[in-house]
């Protein structure tokens, strides 16, 4: 991959990252039934999901250049799943407390 394909990856990783903290800035509007904060959280982690595998893209790419090393690669995987599974199970928790817990996720 060229440096140039690799800045455009860093921008993906950036835009990813900025969607994701833009949503979580802005709570849904207050609803009766949950079903706004439903598809808030449901949209939240799937703009986690993007970021945790734009950074995992990102670490790929800079490893196969000879960037990084593997064990900075290996780490930087496990973080961006472990950023991502903590979000998820925020999410999950807040959907139970709703009363949402039904609520179908899927990537």
């Amino acid at each position: 991959m060229t440096p140039a394909q690799s800045g455009s990856l860093r921008t993906e990783l950036d835009a990813a990252d900025a969607a994701f903290k833009s949503h979580i800035g802005l709570p849904p509007a207050a609803d009766d039934n949950g079903e706004a904060t439903e598809a808030w959280a449901l949209r939240a982690l799937k703009l986690s999901r993007a970021a945790a595998d734009a950074l995992a893209t990102y670490a790929e790419n800079s490893y196969e250049r000879g960037v990084t090393t593997v064990d900075a690669f290996a780490a930087t995987l496990v973080e961006a799943e472990v950023w991502h599974q903590q979000n998820e199970r925020t999410i999950r928790w807040c959907l139970s407390e709703l009363g949402r817990a039904g609520a179908q996720i899927s990537w």
